[in-house]
């Protein structure tokens, strides 16, 4: 393997490092915000966190993605990196995309808070628009260093981001708490921390790159605006919108939620604390999902057509060895959240309200996991935007499912209309996939062994579960905190050996993972008396 490959390999190896990090983050700090702030909290944060995460994708993977792909091809023509052929030109376009972000979100912050049932929303989402116009530095810093292949700007600093950005969040929801203040600052919170976040990281960036880059130049370059243009606004956009996925979902909810739930009977105050209790569900489901596709996702960045076209079937194999550790982890994660859920649920945010619902929604781990699986084989053959035009249609499923049934079953309503949104994205994603990848098997397991695994796993949570309900040496929260985390790497382990010990998984699967040879041992040990 040649070392610009090595280096690639290397490069796509940490940012896969940095992107679970950083989504664990994203997705633990909320469990504590809820409990700093309650439900009507948590409620008034979760409507302005969609935004503030599709602004954050797009400065992570969108637009530094378009501009890297920029970059390479001005590389591959031998031309320089110019101020006028390059630099002017696109932060022009950022500045232009970002700014019609900005004035539409600081424009219509009271029409976007009217629609959502909560007026008093608009200050938090005028603040919010601010974090776009930082996007430009973010994203164009980013950009150029990915298209040299020093993927170490972008891993670093997405990190450095998200830390600055939980530390402000907490800070602000500490202060209004404990002073008493207007729960709303909550919502300001987020977007003082979004700015602030953005911010450093754009500093960084920026001294990192005035450290590494050459003397510019003011060569006079030849290029497209037609070109940049359709780059920037069409490949920048879809290319992140797999990653948006489960925030166009918290989108929906934050749009018609709470009015669904006046509709269903509540008063104001109750449909809030209740979408509260509905929000509870994602940061699990997140970090579910993290566990269910990263790992897939990490075993497939060399796609490309390219490879398909050269090695059929070995690519078939090695995206069936994707799909198989996706749907192992991310099925074990939604049937196990779903059954400790009574428990994690009072051990996390301190009452069981909305469990069912919340157990309904554990089930979003499995499809979505197989679906973003699916589309990332997917775009890497090409098909970007056929894939985003998939996830803005699931979105569509789960307005209009939240619009039917929350009037009729509350927040059960809104669980049952994710699911169904996601299970329509993986079958669309898979029927394609299966289309396009002639001999693929987009369900690669063998189905006995591996619904033997999940009952046992399951049986044995179950029963621990019971122990809970009977003991009467659990008595504080955190004695209780502990018994389920021991449940949950006993519940893993168990599951991941049985899976090993009935052959459910093939030596070269395991032979991707850390520690292969202990893994191979145990699949191959024989008891002899």
């Amino acid at each position: 393997m040649g070392q610009p490959t090595k280096q690639l390999f290397r490069g796509a190896l940490l940012l896969t490092v940095a992107g679970i990090v950083s989504k664990c983050i994203s997705a633990g700090y909320r469990i504590p915000l809820q409990n700093i702030t309650g439900d009507l909290g948590f409620y008034m944060y979760q409507q302005v966190y969609p935004i503030l995460g599709i602004a954050l994708t797009l400065s992570l993977y969108g637009f530094p993605a378009a501009i890297s792909q920029l970059v390479a091809n001005l590389q591959e023509e031998e031309k320089s990196l110019s101020v006028n052929g390059f630099y002017l030109p696109l932060t022009a376009l950022l500045f232009f995309i970002n700014g019609l972000l900005f004035l539409f979100l600081y424009l219509g912050a009271e029409h976007i808070a009217a629609w959502m049932g909560d007026v008093h929303l608009s200050p938090a989402f005028r603040l919010s628009a601010f974090t776009f116009l930082l996007i430009p530095f973010t994203s164009l810093f980013r950009g150029i260093s990915q298209g040299m292949n020093d993927m170490r700007p972008t891993a670093i600093s997405q990190v450095l981001e998200q830390i600055t950005r939980v530390t402000v969040i907490l800070f602000f929801s500490i202060v209004v708490v404990q002073s008493n203040g207007d729960l709303y600052g909550v919502a300001k919170g987020a977007g003082v921390g979004a700015i602030v976040a953005a911010g450093i990281s754009a500093t960084w960036l920026g001294w990192t790159w005035m450290k590494s880059i050459p003397t510019l130049t003011w060569q006079k370059v030849s290029f497209s605006w037609r070109k940049y243009s359709k780059v920037i606004f069409g490949y920048g956009f879809f290319i992140c919108l797999n990653y948006m996925m489960l925030l166009l979902l918290q989108l929906s909810d934050a749009l018609n939620v709470v009015n669904g739930l006046l509709d269903f009977g509540y008063s104001l105050l109750e449909a809030k604390e209740w979408k509260g209790v509905l929000d509870r569900g994602y940061p699990l489901v997140q970090l579910g999902t993290v566990l269910g596709s990263s790992l897939a996702l990490a075993l497939i960045p060399s796609v490309t057509q390219k490879r398909y076209q050269r090695a059929p079937a070995s690519f078939r194999l090695h995206m069936e060895s994707a799909l198989r550790f996706s749907i192992y982890i991310s099925a074990a994660c939604s049937v196990g959240l779903m059954t400790i859920m009574p428990l994690a649920n009072q051990v996390l945010y301190e009452t069981n309200e909305g469990v069912h619902s919340l157990q309904l929604l554990s089930f979003t781990i499995f499809f979505a996991s197989t679906a973003l699986t699916a589309s990332s084989i997917l775009q890497g053959l090409g098909y970007v935007y056929r894939t985003a035009i998939f996830v803005l249609f699931a979105f569509l499923v789960k307005f209009g499912g939240n619009e039917l049934l929350i009037p009729e079953f509350g927040i059960m309503g809104a669980a049952l209309a994710t699911i169904i949104s996601v299970l329509i994205l993986c079958a669309i994603n898979v029927f394609v996939l299966k289309q396009k990848v002639k001999g693929i098997r987009p369900f690669p397991i063998p189905l006995f062994r591996f619904m033997i695994s999940l009952l046992v796993m399951t049986g044995f949570v179950i029963s621990m579960n019971q122990l809970y309900a009977y003991s009467s040496f659990l008595n504080s929260r955190i004695e209780t905190a502990l018994f389920v985390g021991i449940i949950c790497v006993l519940a893993g382990c168990l599951y991941v050996i049985l899976l090993i010990r009935l052959r459910a998984f093939k030596e070269e699967d395991l032979r991707e993972l850390p520690f292969a040879d202990l893994l191979i041992e145990i699949q191959r040990w024989r008891f002899r008396p």
